[in-house]
């Protein structure tokens, strides 16, 4: 487990892959380096997921290239979803970690008969590929992927079914604790110049209510 190891170094990288020039432009500071509580008090995320709970912390996790953060809905002002920028820089398989790295209180409960998460995403556009993990904290390896392709642009509930699992993946382990789900979209694909902008809303753990 990570976090019972001992990390006793920060390394900030300005500009992170672009060579600097020792201009004003490659010039950067830092000052008050600070450890905090990061959840600020809030309750550890759970399913269903529908980032409207003051009191659960929002906090979502990105890597290879995405940036997320809980928005208003562009198309519903009484609506709050997760906004993920895959960057122009991104590579194929950035993704959002739903939650923390610490995972959901409780793990996806998976039986032999229920396997399906639903996963309410806005598209850009139709036949957007969009991968969802379930993996254990820790990065153990017992994970599963399955894959869905958006049927419109704009919002649409998907069904993601991990005993569908994707080719050359392994199977789900429905004996083993799943406390994380991590999403990708345009799985697989290159990013686009200037970036590209998807949203998500309410996860559930098998059907999720009509909206």
């Amino acid at each position: 487990n990570a976090m019972s190891m001992t990390f006793d170094k920060l390394v900030f990288m300005f500009d992170f892959e672009t060579t600097g020039d020792g201009s004003e432009e490659s010039t950067f500071y830092f000052d008050d380096i600070e450890q905090v509580d990061a959840s600020y008090g809030l309750a550890q995320m759970d399913l269903p997921c529908t980032f409207e709970d003051p009191e659960v912390n929002p906090t979502t996790y990105d890597f290879w290239g995405t940036a997320s953060n809980v928005v208003v809905d562009p198309t519903n002002p009484d609506n709050l979803v997760v906004e993920v920028v895959k960057m122009e820089t991104a590579s194929t398989w950035a993704g959002t970690m739903i939650g923390t790295v610490e995972g959901f209180t409780n793990p996806v409960p998976f039986t032999d008969e229920e396997k399906i998460v639903s996963v309410r995403v806005w598209t850009p556009e139709a036949g957007t590929p969009i991968l969802l993990k379930a993996e254990m904290v820790g990065g153990n390896p017992f994970y599963t992927e399955t894959i869905q392709y958006t049927s419109q642009a704009g919002w649409e509930t998907l069904e993601f079914n991990f005993g569908n699992e994707l080719p050359n993946t392994p199977e789900l382990e429905v004996g083993f604790p799943h406390h994380l789900l991590v999403i990708f979209f345009g799985y697989g694909e290159d990013a686009v110049p200037g970036g590209e902008t998807f949203y998500f809303d309410d996860v559930y753990f098998g059907q999720a209510p009509v909206t």
